[in-house]
């Protein structure tokens, strides 16, 4: 028999992933387009790419009695937090502002930078 499990993962990073593409972009063509959107004090739930195969991999061989699982990591990122570790790491020679919601809505990954989510990683993300 097949059991099902569900792994729910906060926005990948970490190998190429197109997930922040478009802000390292701008950021490595030093290019005016970074910006927070609203206060960015909101919290973005994110996870390694690798963190999130290795629960899968565990799950797999472990086959838990739970199905329902969050592929998370533990820190409490910020948009503003993460975009200006961006715009530092690339030296960014402008202070970042801020835009509202309806400025922001078609800009590039708009949806996923308002979100606003604190989740707990599955204990199975302790062992994986």
């Amino acid at each position: 028999a097949v059991r099902p499990y569900v792994v729910c993962a906060g926005l990948p990073y970490g190998n190429g992933e197109d997930a922040f593409l478009g802000m390292f972009r701008a950021a490595w063509m030093t290019r005016p387009t970074l910006r927070v959107i609203g206060h960015g004090l909101n919290t973005i739930p994110l996870v390694h790419v690798r963190d999130a195969a290795r629960l899968v991999r565990h799950i797999l061989e472990e086959k838990p009695a739970l199905d329902y699982h969050l592929a998370v990591d533990r820190g409490d990122a910020t948009q503003r937090a993460i975009v200006e570790a961006v715009a530092k790491e690339f030296g960014i020679p402008y202070d970042i502002r801020s835009v509202s919601v309806p400025e922001a809505l078609l800009a590039e990954m708009a949806d996923m930078l308002t979100m606003d989510l604190r989740l707990e990683p599955s204990p199975l993300m302790q062992a994986a």
